[in-house]
């Protein structure tokens, strides 16, 4: 009985969907796949059949007539549900599928075997074998067929992932040309090595030429109170620690801006400086808008203190926090910050007797002073021989706004407060219209416009900011309702109405609102408005609401900017992580793809098929194809996150073309291009001499892929008027038309050649491009359709050394080692790009270490004992590549397992002697496992690999730190990996 399966026929057919297969023109990989299964199972056909929901599609087919079947009914249906796989002996006697007679005119089917392609679990489809006549089926080819469907399972994964990683990276890169940040790194004497494109958007400035320029080249520290982060700076650079918003002035294109400055100290692993690496960005307008502000704030201060009425606010705790000059005169308090709360005040001046009225009532009247608050009417009270009116206003944070005005002496009648004669109202009422008067002066003097209603008239008071604010002159604006609420924006002006409307009605607190306004050039400038009732009727229903507009338009745009930087901060950690996690989804089945292929292309033999040999070297190319795919993005994002490190030297470019020419010798010969050789000279360059080897062998490469039969290659150095030399790389190929030119550098982009016979990702010039850029260098392309391509690389020139150069051995090739006398030192062997040394005395290899390796002063096993191999994987797949790769060489001894508790448990019961672990492992990392397996006894210097699908530079680093002495990258190359297990195994049997 079949299981019932743990996903829902929906989402089997939305994957099947998503890995965009139905309906498309076969892969190479699965073309080569059947014909292989055809020929390895001796059937007469063979297909991989996609099963959609009423149909099968014959993705890849070898003999079959169609592409196209019915689902019901069929056997490729009946398969989905047999993880190990359906045989029919005899479909005409077989009741399930009974197809009538060949006789008949029906199907002359007999035999079917098939196997479900699982992807993430679920069955997408089979590959099937099926012929004519009954077949002898063998558990071997059973065994043939599960592994010719695991190959086919994980091609079709490795489509699925790759089709999501386009995808995304299509996503993450358009969501980050967001943001208004420009990146930079400089060297270790402060010289600019590196600015982002970004910067031109935001400057106007061109990025290349910034190269070589310092800080003290390029800004002017400002003379106001920004000059102390610019102190601050300095002094943080003296000190090589990390500075932020530093702020200084520069010249643009543009006008003069200023610029805040934030950066971080880079060091290497000797803990060496190496320079810092940063943002700047324009924050022109944010000054500007913080000093209006402040402008602002000294000029309401100052409107403060031109009151005649005493000023002063408290926030929600009572606490003092602005008072004008007659307030502070009147209660003695002159220093704010060291003033009691407004509560403690009032019991003070209780205590002292200042309040007549309290007399003898102490609390009574503390009591009554703190609920003045929010009173309809002014209340009158004596302070020493002084009458006040007093009023205090909440506001809407909590804060309370307390105004006294001083009122002429009127006799005991008035200083009770019983009564107010005509005289006193006047006199107040006069007050209290010149207070207003100096509040609307000091709110324009501000920059706020000021509007005036008095409610249910249709007539309201604009001031002339107000007006002006909008673009408009006095004159132009009359005093009708409607010049306001017509210019809000439509989209906004029935929630402000709405508003509005129902806060006349109730009066409770404060309106304030922010929306957009029309101005007379015709766009909308953003308002902040703010209103209160200042006078009611005698039911208490609001009778005058006054009220502000301020220019918050600044504001706005400071914000949208703010939240733009956060989205492209954002947009990049996004991208960098799912780089990072698409790398090694990817390359997890890609692995097994390129491992399985390298072991069917190992035991073909001589007497195999030529053109099985031709599918396996299929498979192999196409997987080559992906994995260089994956590099070249991966080395995009490094380029444009500015973390691809560049290290400028003294290099001879001689030395660098000709190594060029020799690596490239052999694939000019194998498309029959003849290569032309520079004249001999003794130049020297600026540069990074790996990264120009690969600039250099890129763009050869090109040359020769993309060249008519029989064509040429010549390469050129010239010297530049400007100390620089250009190296030319002319082709005779068919040559590109200006459109073709326009869309080069667009990533993925091949100019229609996505079908040719020439493999490429269509992000190689863009690297190229980028790395001569990170080395002060340009790249010019000029192309005649039908003539051919010359390309050329201009970088700056150097002297030549007066006596031999001494060369870096952490980034020397090894023909450079070898010009310069040195010994090559050892490396990871998964970074030595395929150059293999031997173990020096001074510095011993991992084989080495094993041949030396004793216990009691006795060497710790037998000559012809196998070398014991534990690989911690918890990948079935990638474990049963390892043991297959593994299996034909007696001299290495493997053990598998699944975690690391159960790597510590075989450890413990056969020592190992070299440990390979995977990054990633349930429960405990590889980095967690080593450390526990290095507390075992005899396990202390046992060599141990890394073998995982992440592939950054960081990555890498981190496992040398962590002790690996070796790292191989997935898909591994199984060549490079038994090598080096085989050279272990011989050097732990020599004699130490």
């Amino acid at each position: 009985m079949t299981a019932a399966p743990h996903f829902t026929e929906a989402e089997r057919l939305s994957l099947l969907a998503a890995t965009r297969l139905l309906d498309a023109d076969p892969p190479p990989a699965l073309d080569a796949l059947v014909r292989m299964a055809a020929r390895l199972t001796g059937c007469l056909m063979a297909a991989v059949n996609l099963v959609d929901a009423h149909r099968l599609f014959a993705l890849a087919r070898h003999n079959l007539p169609q592409r196209h079947f019915s689902r019901e009914g069929s056997m490729c249906d009946a398969t989905l549900l047999h993880p190990q796989g359906l045989v029919v002996q005899d479909i005409h006697t077989d009741e399930r599928f009974h197809l009538g007679s060949a006789q008949d005119g029906e199907s002359p089917l007999r035999f079917y075997a098939g196997m479900p392609l699982m992807v993430e679990g679920m069955p997408l489809g089979t590959i099937c074998v099926i012929d004519v006549c009954n077949r002898d089926w063998t558990p071997d080819l059973q065994s043939v067929l599960a592994d010719l469907a695991l190959t086919a399972s994980t091609l079709i994964a490795a489509q699925l992932a790759a089709s999501r990683f386009r995808k995304q990276e299509a996503r993450i890169r358009t969501a980050s040309l967001a943001g208004s940040d420009w990146l930079w790194e400089t060297d270790s004497q402060g010289r600019i090595q590196w600015v982002s494109s970004s910067l031109l958007q935001h400057t106007g400035l061109d990025p290349v030429a910034e190269i070589g320029l310092s800080a003290r080249d390029i800004y002017t520290p400002r003379n106001d109170d920004t000059r102390a982060s610019w102190d601050r700076y300095m002094a943080a650079r003296h000190r090589r620690e990390p500075f932020i918003d530093a702020v200084a002035d520069r010249v643009t294109p543009r006008g003069r801006i200023a610029v805040s400055i934030s950066g971080t100290p880079v060091f290497n692993q000797q803990g060496q400086f190496m320079g810092y690496r940063g943002a700047s960005r324009n924050v022109t307008r944010q000054l500007e808008l913080e000093h209006r502000v402040r402008h602002h704030d000294l000029l309401l201060r100052q409107a403060f203190d031109t009151f005649q009425a005493g000023v002063m606010i408290s926030d929600p705790q009572g606490r003092i926090v602005l008072a004008n000059r007659h307030w502070r005169s009147r209660t003695g308090v002159h220093v704010l910050e060291d003033a009691p709360s407004w509560p403690e005040l009032v019991r003070q001046m209780i205590q002292e007797g200042r309040y007549p009225e309290a007399i003898g009532r102490e609390e009574e009247f503390f009591r009554w002073r703190m609920e003045v608050v929010d009173q309809d009417q002014p209340v009158t009270l004596r302070v020493n021989d002084a009458l006040f009116q007093c009023r205090d206003q909440r506001l809407p944070d909590g804060s309370v706004v307390h105004f006294s005005t001083r009122l002429p002496d009127g006799g005991d009648q008035a200083a009770t407060g019983a009564a107010q004669d005509s005289q006193v109202r006047q006199v107040t009422a006069e007050k209290l219209r010149a207070s207003e008067e100096r509040w609307k002066f000091a709110l324009e003097g501000a920059g706020d416009g000021v509007w005036d209603w008095q409610v249910g008239y249709p007539q309201v008071f604009y001031s002339p900011r107000w007006k002006s604010m909008l673009g408009h002159d006095e004159a132009e604006v009359s005093d009708r309702a409607e010049e306001w609420f017509d210019r809000i924006h439509p989209r906004e002006r029935d929630r402000i109405v709405q508003a509005f409307t129902r806060y006349c009605e109730e009066g409770q607190g404060i309106f304030q609102a922010e929306f957009r306004m029309l101005h007379q050039q015709g766009h909308y400038v953003w308002i902040l408005c703010r209103g209160t009732v200042v006078r009611r009727d005698d039911l208490g229903q609001p009778m005058r609401v006054v009220g502000t507009h301020s220019d918050i338009t600044r504001l706005k745009q400071a914000e949208r900017v703010l939240r733009e930087k956060q989205t492209a901060e954002a947009a990049s950690r996004a991208k960098s992580e799912f780089l990072s996690r698409m790398s090694h989804e990817i390359r997890t089945p890609l692995n097994a793809v390129r491992g399985f292929a390298q072991l069917l292309d190992q035991r073909l033999d001589k007497h195999t098929p030529g053109d099985l040999s031709d599918y396996v070297r299929q498979i192999l190319a196409s997987s080559e194809l992906l994995s260089d795919l994956v590099n070249d993005v991966l080395d995009l994002q490094q380029i444009e996150a500015g973390a691809m490190p560049v290290h400028r030297d003294l290099v001879p470019l001689g030395d660098v073309v000709s190594q060029c020419i020799s690596m490239m010798t052999p694939l000019a010969s194998q498309n029959q291009i003849e290569l032309i050789a520079p004249a001999a000279g003794t130049w020297h360059v600026w540069s990074d001499r790996r990264r120009l080897q690969q600039v250099l062998c890129n763009l050869v490469s090109n040359a020769i892929k993309y060249n008519r039969p029989h064509g040429s290659v010549e390469l050129d150095v010239a010297a530049q008027p400007d100390s620089s030399l250009t190296v030319g790389i002319k082709d005779t190929g068919m040559g590109m038309s200006p459109d073709q030119l326009a869309r080069l550098f667009q990533p993925f982009e091949r100019l229609g050649r996505d079908t040719s016979p020439i493999e490429g990702s269509g992000l190689g010039l863009i690297i190229t491009r980028s790395l001569l850029e990170s080395m002060g260098g340009r790249l010019e392309i000029r192309s005649q359709p039908g003539v051919g391509t010359t390309v050329s690389i201009t970088l700056p020139e150097a002297p030549a050394p007066s006596a031999p150069a001494i060369i870096g051995l952490d980034r020397a090739t090894p023909a450079a080692i070898e010009a310069s006398g040195r010994e090559p030192c050892p490396a990871l062997p998964s970074q030595a790009d395929h150059c293999h040394g031997g173990p020096s005395a001074s510095d011993p290899s991992p084989a080495s270490q094993l041949a030396t390796t004793t216990q009691g002063g006795t060497p710790l096993r037998a000559e012809d004992d196998p070398l014991r191999v534990m690989y911690v994987e918890d990948n079935r797949i990638n474990a049963l590549l390892f043991e297959e790769a593994l299996r034909p060489y007696p001299e290495l001894l493997l053990e598998v397992a699944e975690d690391g508790q159960a790597a510590l448990t075989v450890a413990r019961e056969h020592r190992p002697e070299v440990l390979v672990i995977d990054a990633h492992l349930p429960g405990m990392t590889g980095f967690e496992v080593l450390r526990a397996l290095r507390t075992l006894p005899g396990l202390g210097d046992v060599p141990a690999y890394m073998c995982s699908a992440d592939a950054l530079p960081e990555d890498i680093a981190k496992a040398q730190r962590e002790g690996f002495v070796g790292y191989w990258t997935k898909p591994i190359d199984i060549v490079q990996v038994t090598t080096e297990l085989c050279r272990l195994a011989q050097g732990h049997n020599v004699a130490p």
